[in-house]
């Protein structure tokens, strides 16, 4: 399993080896906290070191290799060691991210249904080096390294993702599936334990309005529809 190089960092030294080890940008963030709270994407020691004394960090972040935009999610059931089901995830990008120094905000604007073989490998590789026996629910999150490679970078274990409800719109509903095996109740028909849903499905999220369950098919034909309006409109102003 390719992870990205990480270090943590006790003093300006330590910023110094890691960008000569990895190279910039670089990024560090807490060892504690969640939603890239406290994270930046720094350019280089000087600016990294600042940051540090800023949030008084020593020895309380990392420092890692900086990966890409690019990631996706993995979501799972297990019941004893047996896979149930598992969905995987494409975040196009962060909802508010320009109001984060890092870009990074934990709340996904849009969301994408993906299968790909490579990311289903490396989730399943990734449980399986943290639990024998899976059992219950295990979200990987990867982010796409710059030679297109996923790298787990996290294993959400016991919860579901909060677009979990993406996939129950779209016809598979994690939570009921859970709640059916802790009774030991018969399952819903499930098409296929790994990716079931269509891929290309899109969630549309925002701030005090309903998600949207559409497509990026559909998304791509409104976006003519518009360019082509906005065209006619500036060609009437024109005349």
């Amino acid at each position: 399993i390719k992870v990205p190089g990480t270090v943590r960092v006790d003093s300006p030294g330590d910023l110094v080896s890691a960008f000569e080890r990895f190279g910039s940008p670089v990024w560090v963030r807490p060892t504690v906290g969640a939603a890239g709270r406290g994270a930046l994407c720094s350019k280089d020691a000087t600016e990294a070191e600042i940051w540090l004394n800023f949030h008084k960090g020593w020895g309380k972040y990392t420092a890692a290799e900086y990966l890409s935009p690019q990631s996706v999610t993995w979501q799972s059931i297990w019941n004893n060691g047996e896979l149930i089901v598992a969905q995987g995830r494409l975040r196009l990008y962060w909802e508010f991210a320009d109001r984060a120094a890092s870009g990074i905000t934990g709340v996904t604007g849009t969301g994408v249904t993906v299968s790909d073989p490579e990311v289903d490998r490396i989730a399943l590789a990734a449980i399986e080096a943290v639990d024998s026996r899976p059992n219950g629910v295990f979200s990987v999150d990867l982010t796409y390294d710059g030679s297109g490679v996923p790298n787990p970078t996290e294993i959400n274990i016991g919860r579901f993702f909060t677009t979990h409800y993406f996939f129950t719109s779209a016809g598979v509903n994690f939570p009921h599936i859970v709640v059916k095996l802790a009774y030991g109740e018969p399952l819903p028909h499930i098409s296929q334990k790994i990716n079931p849903l269509t891929p290309g499905l899109a969630w549309v999220r925002g701030m005090d309005v309903r998600p949207t369950l559409t497509s990026i098919r559909q998304i791509d034909i409104r976006e003519r529809e518009l360019d082509e309006r906005k065209a006619r409109l500036m060609g009437a102003g024109s005349e």
